[in-house]
């Protein structure tokens, strides 16, 4: 929307100041409607400048370059002097627009007075460097002496030149003039045009292959917890239950040879408790026998 209103500022500003002054009252619904217009056109320089100073700390935000970084795109914000470079767009265009509507009848003045406009913005634009580009400052700079030189030729297209085959000559320079500076614009946009799309490409280059990464990257720990072979906690906890399952339950659960080499053991140690209990008896009795000869203990089998 911002945008928007940038470009269509000089067109809307002269049509809505020629028709409030060349129509006036001879219709006035269409005057009042481009009063209004004529009025929103005044204020939109101002308003634009407040805005600008008011929040010149905040405008490198992301917030606020999302929001309104249209206004003072591949601007300058770290000086007053560069920040304000919108605001003296609007007023350079508006003075324009003014200098064509008021002095319709005044065909020497309407060359002076844009003249003198044109050297005080080429000054302004010289001093203050306010785009980040040093290819706009260099073209901004080109183009404010081109139309210098059309302001001089203007003054020739005056009563102040009688000569009418000089005047035909300086109408052709003119163009020729123009000529080299669309010529060097469209150079600048064919230029920014390969430039962001240099950028764009590198942009999705990079974002393909964050992509892949990290998909590959999920794949590989997808596959990785699934193998069971991590080192963490939870994995110890589930591994070392798993194990103790796999230790309860065998392949030979339930099967004969179990079960005979389960009583097989049990004999054994059955057998091993017996064997000890002699053992026992025997000693306790060989301990009676030395000391009082009255008892003597025998164990039938």
């Amino acid at each position: 929307m911002l945008r928007f209103m940038l470009e269509i500022d000089l067109k809307l500003t002269h049509q809505a100041i020629s028709v409030v002054w060349f129509v006036g009252l001879a219709s006035l619904e269409v005057s009042v409607l481009h009063g209004i217009f004529c009025i929103l056109m005044i204020m939109f320089p101002a308003l634009t400048l407040s805005f600008l100073l008011k929040n010149r700390s905040k405008l490198p935000d992301r917030n606020y370059v999302s929001k309104y970084g249209t206004l003072y795109q591949g601007i300058r914000v770290e000086n007053k002097s560069t920040t304000v470079y919108t605001f003296v767009f609007l007023m350079r265009r508006l003075f324009l627009v003014c200098i064509v509507v008021f002095l319709d009848e005044k065909a020497f003045f309407k060359p002076m007075l844009f003249l003198q406009a044109q050297v005080a913005y080429l000054i302004y634009t010289g001093w203050s460097r306010p785009h980040d580009d040093r290819w706009y400052n260099f073209l901004e700079k080109l183009n404010e002496v081109g139309l210098i030189c059309i302001a001089y030729v203007m003054f020739l297209q005056t009563a102040f030149m009688q000569d009418q085959v000089v005047k035909y000559q300086m109408g052709w320079a003119a163009i020729w003039i123009c000529v080299v500076l669309y010529f060097f614009n469209f150079i600048s946009m064919v230029f920014v045009f390969f430039r962001e799309l240099r950028h764009a490409y590198r942009m999705y280059s990079i974002k393909r292959k964050f992509i892949l990464q990290y998909s590959r990257k999920g794949m590989i720990e997808q596959n990785y917890f699934k193998s069971s072979r991590d080192t963490g906690p939870k994995s110890k906890l589930k591994a070392k239950k798993l194990e103790t399952m796999g230790s309860m339950s065998s392949r030979d659960d339930g099967s004969p040879r179990k079960s005979r080499r389960q009583r097989r053991r049990q004999d054994e140690s059955k057998g091993a408790l017996v064997a000890k209990n002699d053992v026992d008896d025997v000693i306790e009795g060989g301990f009676d026998d030395d000391s009082s000869g009255r008892e003597r203990h025998t164990r039938e089998f």
